[in-house]
């Protein structure tokens, strides 16, 4: 992909507000033509990543993080 190309995609992208598309459309690409992965396929799978991480942001508050990006804390038992 030339460099305009590049650069003109990611600034739709911005555009759109698709960031998960525009984070990850190179990286799916390279992958989808080593396996030669048919186009709707490759397209599918960068809307479907788009999805999922506009669904996992939509449960977690604004500005808190999943609990799955924290470690487990074991806090202690108290004592009766």
């Amino acid at each position: 992909m030339s460099k305009t190309t590049h650069e003109t995609l990611d600034g739709h992208l911005t555009q759109l507000r698709l960031p998960t598309i525009k984070h990850h459309y190179h990286e799916y690409s390279t992958i989808a033509v080593e396996h030669e992965q048919p186009y709707d396929e490759y397209l599918l799978s960068l809307i479907d990543k788009e999805c999922e991480v506009r669904a996992q942001n939509k449960i977690a508050p604004k500005g808190l993080k999943l609990s799955q990006d924290f470690p487990l804390v074991h806090w202690p038992q108290r004592s009766s």
